[in-house]
């Protein structure tokens, strides 16, 4: 019988149709076996052997399909001891539990909470994390939007700028009618006066998508952020914290000399992270050189070499357009932004021009106009362009990623079917 039973939960992992009933049934029985304190007849004992043989099942699942963490392997392991402690009850010739209700208190509440664990563990198996991804304008908002509607779910922005409350027309930021439609979490989450970065994200991200499991059987992650997607799928390692001397220093190079002097220290100290950022951004060069500085390490290092294990599984979906397309909507949605008052917002936030939050295309451009680096023309002329190289730099870093599955945004109906047939 036992055999079976691992055979038959094995069966249910490999067609993905585990339901939080099995697991659940699963606890309910262990329980009324460890909580009884009458005699144990002959139906008890034959239970605690299925049970017994249940949890080897669902470690097996584990280990074979579902591919969690060692952590569980562990706990099977402590787990299968206890049960094997509590044979020897069974099998005493008075075939009493054990001798004292507190001791029996004690350790049933031992067993309980890892198999709790264990099963809220296991019963994430089904849900689908959709991580939808792609350039700046062509059109992720709408499409998260209708699979959050279709899926019933909540959305989770991805957006390095968009979490800040102070930024609104630069971020092209969703409409107040898509908040509306569907949940947003990480949109005006922030201030601009917060350090916060793709690490923090990343933990802050893992933490709701557990919650949000809990209520959902998807969930979608959208956004343009190349690292703070890659921290939520990957994960980052903990980088020391640097001392605020070398950020100084390195402000006051840059205020002084502009932004070469941080792209030749990038080029000459640590070139091969120089051709994956952009080059352009000072806020991701100073975080690289002062990382550099004050660990002697490249700030890649602290990329995860082995990506984290989710007790959850993922869908890539990544949206693209061809290029002459996607270009002509980037500079009308500049207009659109520049009708809308851009200039304007920027001008509101000129004092604060040089924490982290602002070292960004749409806000940069229009903070040299205001120091008469140049007329507004050439600064409407900036802001397209760098635009458009911003896509082109998120384009080239989702490519790399082989897991993404491409399609126009056109798709919708054919991206549901794409989420739909995974879950089987």
């Amino acid at each position: 019988m036992g055999k079976f039973f691992v055979k038959f939960l094995a069966f249910l992992s490999k067609t993905r149709a585990i339901k939080g009933d099995i697991l659940k049934n699963f606890k309910q029985g262990v329980d009324f076996a460890l909580c009884r304190v009458e005699f144990i007849n002959d139906y008890d004992l034959l239970f605690l052997q299925h049970a017994k043989a249940g949890l080897k099942g669902a470690f097996f699942i584990a280990k074979g399909v579902i591919r969690l963490g060692d952590h569980v392997f562990q706990l099977g392991q402590k787990l299968s001891s206890i049960f094997d402690h509590y044979s020897v009850y069974f099998r005493a010739k008075d075939k009493k539990l054990c001798e004292s209700p507190e001791i029996r208190k004690s350790e049933r509440s031992e067993v309980l909470s890892p198999v709790s664990a264990l099963i809220a563990t296991l019963s994430m198996s089904n849900k689908k994390l959709v991580v939808l991804v792609g350039p700046t304008a062509v059109g992720k908002t709408a499409v998260a939007i209708e699979l959050a509607n279709y899926f019933s779910t909540e959305i989770i922005s991805a957006d390095s700028r968009q979490i800040y409350r102070e930024l609104n027309i630069g971020t092209a930021k969703p409409l107040e009618t898509d908040l509306a439609r569907v949940r947003h979490h990480f949109i005006n989450s922030h201030s601009i006066h917060d350090e916060y970065d793709a690490a923090q994200f990343g933990r802050d991200a893992l933490k709701l998508i557990h919650t949000l499991f809990e209520r959902y059987d998807h969930l979608i992650l959208c956004g343009g952020s190349g690292l703070y997607i890659k921290a939520v799928c990957e994960g980052f390692d903990d980088i020391p914290e640097i001392s605020a001397t070398i950020r100084e220093k390195l402000m006051e190079e840059y205020e002084r000399h502009g932004i070469i002097i941080l792209q030749e220290k990038m080029k000459a100290l640590d070139p091969l992270h120089f051709q994956n950022i952009d080059p352009q951004n000072p806020h991701r060069l100073i975080r690289a050189l002062e990382v550099l500085e004050g660990t002697g390490k490249s700030i890649a290092s602290f990329q995860r070499r082995n990506k984290l294990e989710h007790s959850f599984s993922m869908i890539k979906l990544g949206l693209e357009l061809p290029r002459e397309v996607l270009f002509e909507r980037i500079d009308r949605r500049m207009d659109v932004m520049i009708a809308d008052g851009l200039f304007e917002e920027a001008e509101s936030l000129y004092v604060l021009r040089n924490l982290n939050a602002l070292q960004t295309v749409g806000y940069q451009e229009i903070f040299d106009f205001m120091d008469e680096k140049y007329d507004k023309e050439e600064a409407v002329r900036l802001l397209k362009r760098n635009s458009r190289r911003y896509a082109k730099r998120q384009l080239t870093w989702f490519k790399r990623d082989h897991e993404i599955h491409w399609t126009t945004p056109d798709k919708i109906d054919e991206m549901i079917d794409e989420i739909s047939k995974s879950m089987n």
